[in-house]
């Protein structure tokens, strides 16, 4: 259900509160009466960031066989993810509060009460000597989220730093979709003039919009049973495997621009029903060959193969 304008006040506004704006009815959003994401219910301020789903895998954890257009057999098995886009935005972006107010103020005056919202910013930014510098819609590139967004950086005119995405002083605005069809039903605009996330990277808006995915190995028990005196213990397989397979990279968004592509690479089994929900991991079993690219490379049935089982999970990349 929609939020009420209360919760969307300068004052109050929160990107989750944003992600259920009522954007009404348009007729590039072909959605009708039904499907629209401002129709979907209230999301709480702690929600959770990611969470994952699970298609095609049998209950011994192998994947389903399906059939391509051809009749041959191929692997159904998919792990997918989802970034939520109102709890991502949250922890990344600051809302910048006074300009929103002024903004609020502005679109209220008799010129502007009737425009749509790209109008009324542009004039407003237009007004205070601000040129667009950059601008982009997350659905044109790989993205896990929820909810897309169309994000603008403006400068100073005169003061553009051919930089934007590194400008020191800038105002970012952010127009969540809320509605069904991409063409239409965007929100309100929502300013910020700090840089986004906590890292040293000085961006002004998030580059990275897809899951990275890290592993753990599992928590198992001592073996009671003793060794044969002179016998070395066995290597916990599973801690080697999280710890290269972390520390290579591979898994993040630096590396691919669809990090669970690589992931399902090593994935050869799957047990969707240890997965607790949220940004909990799910047990599967991985097949590598040491020593290969980063210290390994995907299973391929040899005899180096090794096979360990260990907790995936899906993380918000970081800023």
């Amino acid at each position: 259900m929609s939020v009420d304008t209360e919760h969307l006040s300068a004052d109050r506004i929160t990107f989750r509160s944003a992600c259920r704006e009522n954007t009404g009815s348009h007729f590039l959003d072909s959605g009708g009466a039904y499907g629209r994401s401002h129709q979907h219910p209230d999301i709480p301020q702690d929600s959770h960031e990611t969470s994952m789903e699970f298609y095609g895998w049998n209950e011994d954890g192998t994947p389903e066989t399906g059939t391509d257009h051809k009749g041959e057999p191929f692997p159904r098995g998919e792990i997918m993810s989802t970034l939520h886009t109102g709890a991502f935005l949250d922890r990344n972006v600051e809302i910048d509060r006074d300009l929103q107010a002024e903004f609020d103020e502005f679109a209220q005056t008799p010129e502007f009460e009737r425009e749509d919202w790209s109008a009324c910013l542009t004039a407003f930014l237009e007004d205070k000597g601000y040129v667009r510098t950059a601008s982009d819609n997350v659905c044109n590139g790989e993205n896990d989220l929820d909810q897309v967004y169309v994000w603008q950086v403006w400068e100073k005119e005169g003061e553009e730093s051919g930089e934007w995405i590194y400008a020191d002083e800038f105002i970012a605005v952010y127009f969540i979709h809320t509605g069904c069809d991409i063409r239409g039903g965007y929100g309100r605009p929502i300013f910020s003039t700090e840089p986004a996330g906590d890292c040293s990277a000085n961006y002004a808006v998030p580059l990275d919009t897809v899951c990275e995915w890290y592993f753990q190995a599992l928590e198992v028990e001592p073996n009671e049973t003793p060794l044969m005196a002179g016998m070395p213990e066995p290597d916990n397989m599973g801690e080697d495997w999280a710890e290269r397979a972390n520390q290579s990279g591979e898994f993040g968004s630096g590396y691919s621009s669809y990090p669970v592509g690589e992931v399902m690479r090593y994935v050869r089994r799957c047990f969707p029903d240890t997965y607790a929900g949220g940004q909990s991991g799910v047990e599967v079993e991985v097949a590598y060959v040491p020593d290969g690219k980063y210290g390994f490379s995907p299973g391929d049935g040899s005899a180096d193969e090794v096979v360990v089982r260990v907790n995936l999970f899906a993380g918000s990349p970081m800023i």
